[in-house]
């Protein structure tokens, strides 16, 4: 693992062991002839995890559904060491080249473990936070080598609805107030090096000017509607697509309102005031300019032409999520979701309309395969609008046909949309970390 063993003795300097912080050097023939007291401790961190996230109103497997996700985040977790100057969540112990922290994996993670550990939620952001560039930019991930450290892209803001969900369970307003600085750099940020044509509206782009780090930034790394694309500089070491990107600034849209609200919780009511005013400016650009009325559908749109790129993918019902859409158009967007021919297949809100041409279940990666986190934002949206009887009906296909989620199989990275086959790494935090958002948000 990555504490440092020598011989009996483990060096420690601060590790955290099941919430009780050792010092120094500890004999580990010690701990290991006389347990009870680590013992003692480990059960009651793991009953109050447990306290916190069964619900007798739920059914039972989803319980165990809940439990495994717990656990799974847990086993995940790393102490600082080395260039990871915080304590944080790794997206997959199964997997070897995981062992570093990656950005919009840590605000999923954060979000995740709010209700049952806030505290390993703070450090799990602290600990990206603690490489943010001079010029606000949050970079990809970050190793125990920062030479290592990718610093090419960044990743979607989700930061601020993660700080958000921390704040909603513990009401930490000094938490707030000691990330708000940093959450506002951050997101102004975007607009002085993603906003290509300086109308409020974002792109994903890269530092290097790379398209595959421009995609990368995205985390969708290789979506169908990235394929023709074209770089285009905006400035020294910034550059976009050139694509506006409906997932993009609907999380934009929620950075702001969230940071309009923090700035009144933290009495800057002027700042609030032009935050809510920049959010105006996304949600009249998303409902006019991204919707396609022919369809019935959002989609990213060229910058230079405002053409819709129209492949039909999971980051289209972005806006239910955010609260963006009319309800005209969440209606439309939902019955394209619940629509067999199109995202409601046997695994439900695939990453790409199963129709699609291009589409690859199995090796495609964002190119078709389900990923957790669309499943959650989907659902939410759904919600949003009043959809629950939709947003239920899928909540629980999902569940049922999600190979090995409701039997001892671990939680995946993805899954095929045309079986349910659990697809790339397991014991995957993200997908657990939106499992336990998904079933027990209220």
């Amino acid at each position: 693992d990555d504490d440092i063993l020598v011989g009996t003795q483990m060096i420690t300097k601060g590790f955290d062991f099941g919430g009780v912080e050792l010092v120094g050097v500890l004999n580990a023939d010690n701990l290991l002839n006389n347990p009870e007291k680590a013992l003692q401790a480990n059960a009651e961190r793991w009953e109050g995890y447990l306290t916190k996230i069964l619900r007798t109103d739920m059914k039972p497997e989803y319980d165990r559904i809940a439990v495994k996700a717990v656990t799974t985040l847990i086993s995940n977790w790393r102490t600082h060491r080395g260039g990871l100057l915080h304590e944080g969540i790794i997206p997959s112990h199964a997997v070897g080249y995981f062992v570093g922290f990656w950005a919009w994996d840590s605000w999923r993670f954060s979000a995740g473990t709010a209700k049952f550990d806030p505290e390993l939620a703070k450090n799990n952001i602290r600990a990206m936070f603690d490489y943010q560039q001079p010029d606000g930019m949050i970079i990809d991930c970050i190793y125990t080598d920062p030479s290592e450290n990718n610093a090419r892209d960044s990743k979607p803001p989700l930061v601020c609805w993660a700080v958000d969900e921390i704040f909603t369970h513990t009401g930490d307003t000094a938490f707030v107030a000691e990330m708000y600085p940093q959450l506002l750099s951050y997101y102004k940020w975007w607009y002085e090096k993603r906003d290509h044509n300086r109308n409020g509206m974002c792109e994903y782009g890269a530092t290097d000017g790379t398209l595959e780090a421009a995609a990368w930034e995205s985390g969708m790394d290789n979506g169908v509607r990235f394929d023709d694309a074209v770089m285009q500089k905006n400035s020294e070491k910034a550059w976009s697509m050139n694509q506006e990107n409906i997932c993009l600034n609907s999380f934009l849209y929620v950075d702001k309102t969230i940071l309009a609200e923090m700035a009144t919780l933290l009495n800057k009511p002027e700042l609030a005031a032009q935050l809510n005013a920049e959010a105006k400016v996304i949600k009249e650009f998303v409902q006019t300019k991204m919707w396609d009325k022919e369809t019935g559908f959002f989609y990213d749109t060229r910058i230079d032409t405002g053409e819709h790129i129209k492949v039909m993918g999971a980051e289209c019902w972005l806006p239910l999520w955010a609260g963006i859409a009319t309800p005209e158009q969440a209606k439309q967007v939902m019955q394209k979701m619940m629509d067999p021919q199109k995202f409601n297949s046997t695994l439900p809100l695939g990453t790409l309309d199963i129709s699609h041409p291009r589409l690859r279940p199995v090796r495609g990666y964002w190119r078709g395969p389900v990923w957790v986190d669309q499943v959650y934002f989907g659902i939410t949206g759904l919600r949003n609008y009043g959809f629950d009887r939709e947003a239920d009906i899928l909540t629980e296909k999902f569940i049922n046909n999600a190979q090995g989620l409701t039997t001892d199989g671990p939680i995946h990275e993805n899954y095929n949309p045309l079986t349910g086959e659990a697809l790339n790494s397991p014991n995957f935090g993200w997908s657990s970390a939106c499992i336990i958002k998904m079933l027990l948000d209220e």
